[in-house]
């Protein structure tokens, strides 16, 4: 993602994954850059990555959060994400696609 011709993160997509990758990150990740943070760009990525899965005919996607990264956790849970369980310190979500 380019904000002014400036790179302000990154997103990538898994189309397939299996349980060890639903463990350890889910269809998607991001980062956003630490001095581009806070200002709406996580929510932004992410929701565009979502229409993408959308036009890829996916009907749920799997991420997750360190559960002590309260600003990952509001971005996933901003975009509809439901807080399937947390364990040993990590939140494990569901997003459905309409």
């Amino acid at each position: 993602m380019y904000v002014n011709d400036i790179p302000v993160g990154y997103i990538s997509l898994r189309t397939k994954i299996d349980n060890q990758w639903k463990k350890w990150s889910g269809n998607f990740y991001y980062v956003i850059r630490i001095s581009e943070r806070k200002k709406g760009y996580g929510n932004k990525i992410l929701e565009l990555a979502l229409d993408e899965f959308k036009k890829l005919d996916f009907k749920e996607i799997y991420g997750q959060s360190s559960a002590g990264n309260i600003t990952s956790a509001k971005v996933i849970e901003n975009n509809g994400g439901i807080l399937l369980e947390e364990v040993d310190g990590t939140r494990y979500y569901k997003i459905e696609l309409q």
